[in-house]
C-alpha cells in the first residue's frame, strides 16, 4: 500500500465532508454526524476519495428520487478489534436490479452521461484488496424526528489488525 501511516478516520470523514459540503447545501441534504476517533494504518486520499464516492452516490439518490427528507447520517466507531463506518442516507434505497451487482464495474443506476459505474467498484476493490475489509450496502427503512425515511445503509468494518 502507498504511503502507508496512521490515519485518523474521524478527520478523513470530516475532510470528505468538506470537499462535498457545496453541493450537499446546494440540494438541500442535511449531513448528521456522530464520529469517534477511530485510527487505523492506511492512505490518506483512499480514504477521502471512498467516503465522497460514498456520499455523492447517496447525494444522487436523494436528488434523483426527489426525497422531501434530504439526510445523510454518518456514523463512525470503533471497538478493539474492528472499525465500523455506517453512510446511511434517505434517497429510497438500492433499486433491487442493481443490488447483485452493485460493486461491479460499470454498474450505475444513473444515464451514461451522468455516472460510469466505476466509483462503488474501486472503493470495493481499495477497501476488501488493501484493507481486507468488508463493504455491505442495503435499503434501511428507520426513524428521524418522528418520520419514517428509507434509504440505503453503506457499512463499512476495517479490522485494526492490517498493519
Amino acid at each position: 500500500m502507498k504511503d502507508k501511516k496512521t490515519i485518523d478516520l474521524k478527520h478523513e470523514v470530516e475532510k470528505s465532508l468538506s470537499l462535498v459540503k457545496f453541493i450537499m447545501e446546494k440540494n438541500f441534504i442535511t449531513i448528521k454526524l456522530d464520529l469517534e476517533k477511530c485510527e487505523i494504518i492506511g492512505n490518506k486520499n483512499q480514504f477521502t476519495q471512498i467516503i465522497i464516492n460514498i456520499l455523492n452516490n447517496a447525494k444522487d439518490a436523494i436528488v434523483l428520487n426527489n426525497s422531501k427528507d434530504r439526510y445523510i447520517f454518518v456514523k463512525l466507531y470503533c471497538d478493539n478489534k474492528k472499525i465500523i463506518l455506517n453512510i446511511k442516507d434517505s434517497g429510497g434505497g438500492i433499486i433491487d436490479e442493481m443490488k447483485d451487482k452493485l460493486f461491479e464495474p460499470y454498474t450505475t443506476s444513473k444515464h451514461k452521461s451522468v455516472g460510469t459505474g466505476i466509483g462503488l467498484y474501486m472503493s470495493y476493490k481499495l477497501l476488501t484488496q488493501a484493507y481486507n475489509a468488508i463493504i455491505e450496502a442495503n435499503n434501511v427503512e428507520y426513524e428521524y424526528e418522528g418520520k419514517t425515511l428509507k434509504g440505503a445503509e453503506f457499512k463499512i468494518t476495517l479490522p485494526l489488525d492490517i498493519a
